[in-house]
C-alpha cells in the first residue's frame, strides 16, 4: 500500500486501499501513453516513409490487444487428429 501511495504521491492515510490501486493505475497509464506517443512518433519519423507505420498501440504495454479469432473444431476433426 505504501508503494502506490508513494507513486502517486500521496499520504495513504486517507485514501482505501482499491483507491489507491486505481490511482497508481491510472497514473501508470498516463505516464505509459505519454512514452508510447514518443516512441511511436520517433519510429515513424526514422522508417523514411517505407513499409508500415506505426501505431501507438505497437508500443504501449498496457493497451488492450486484439485478440484471435475463435477457432472451432468438430470433435470428428479432433479424434481424427489425435487418432482416437
Amino acid at each position: 500500500m505504501a508503494e502506490s501511495s508513494a507513486l502517486v504521491g500521496l499520504s495513504p492515510d486517507p485514501w482505501t486501499l482499491r483507491e489507491l490501486v486505481w490511482m497508481h493505475d491510472a497514473k501508470a497509464r498516463s505516464e505509459w501513453n505519454h512514452t508510447a506517443s514518443l516512441m511511436c512518433l520517433i519510429a515513424n519519423a526514422h522508417s523514411g516513409g517505407k513499409g508500415r507505420k506505426f501505431t501507438v498501440d505497437d508500443f504501449h504495454p498496457l493497451a488492450r490487444r486484439k485478440t484471435a479469432p475463435e477457432i472451432r473444431i468438430s470433435a470428428k476433426a479432433l479424434k481424427g487428429i489425435f487418432g482416437l
